[in-house]
């Protein structure tokens, strides 16, 4: 067994196994570099969590910014009337998203999306150059998320 704090998860081993082929092939020669991995409890509700935790960033207020989105009351008819839905999202003071908590039993498309925009570290502008489904998640997820990150 390898020795690591990356969690040990089917899609990291993927990605590992990727980077080894890789490797193996001559296509790559840079070090291995772990994105963002989103991790997934399958309770019900599901607990999500992506990048910098929420304790991570309480205790380094210099560094970070916590905004929580209490999702399900705002928009609880997108997401099949679930009104404990919960988002916690943790910015740099750049104003990147660099982690998220989500509390919901519509999460693992959010998630997904999420953790796109932490690896990409899109901006606002990046996020306001697409269009999205509406109404779904990810739309109304865009739309609380806007606001907060970088411009451009």
């Amino acid at each position: 067994m390898v020795d690591k704090k990356i969690p040990k998860l089917t899609p990291t081993a993927e990605f590992e196994s990727n980077y080894i082929a890789y490797s193996i092939l001559g296509l790559n020669h840079n070090p291995i570099v772990y994105p963002v991995i989103p991790n997934l409890i399958f309770t019900l509700p599901r607990i999500a969590q992506v990048g910098v935790s929420v304790d991570e960033a309480k205790a380094h207020p210099e560094l970070y910014k916590v905004a929580r989105i209490p999702f399900g009351k705002t928009n609880e008819w997108v997401n099949n009337r679930e009104t404990e839905a919960d988002y916690t999202f943790i910015l740099d003071k750049e104003g990147y998203l660099v982690g998220a908590a989500v509390y919901s039993a519509e999460v693992a498309m959010v998630l997904d999306f999420l953790t796109l925009v932490i690896n990409k570290k899109m901006t606002a502008l990046d996020l306001s150059s697409m269009i999205f489904a509406f109404p779904t998640q990810t739309y109304q997820v865009v739309f609380a998320l806007k606001p907060l990150l970088k411009r451009a």
